[in-house]
């Protein structure tokens, strides 16, 4: 069942994805909608004790074939998100942003192995 955008065009009543929470402030959280078209669109929080990314998922968004789409893109922009924390690439080095980082990022690879990294059973 297609979700409704509010009068800006962002889907505030959509599929809400909880993939990592650490400590007080860190938190991974994706937002899914699908369109009316039967496409999907992205948003994403993302933060940790000082940087932090949010973008709602919207109308004029990236559009993605499916769900599973969606999801995977999401995954994607999240664990960069912890990787630049980690890699210095923000401002702020305090060790509790860093803690909460790679917890996050802990999180996120065991519910979203990366790509080449998932057992197979023969």
């Amino acid at each position: 069942m297609p979700h409704v955008p509010n009068a800006h065009g962002v889907y505030v009543d959509c599929e809400h994805v909880v993939m990592a929470r650490a400590l007080q402030t860190g938190a991974a959280i994706l937002d899914l909608a699908e369109a009316d078209d039967g496409t999907w669109r992205l948003g994403f929080t993302l933060k940790t004790r000082s940087p932090g990314s949010s973008s709602g998922a919207r109308v004029n968004g990236y559009r993605y074939d499916t769900r599973e789409q969606s999801l995977a893109r999401g995954v994607e922009i999240a664990r960069g998100f912890c990787q630049r924390v980690l890699a210095g690439k923000h401002l702020y080095a305090q060790a509790t942003v860093h803690a909460e980082a790679r917890e996050m990022l802990k999180q996120i690879d065991e519910a979203y192995p990366p790509v080449g990294t998932q057992l197979t059973m023969f």
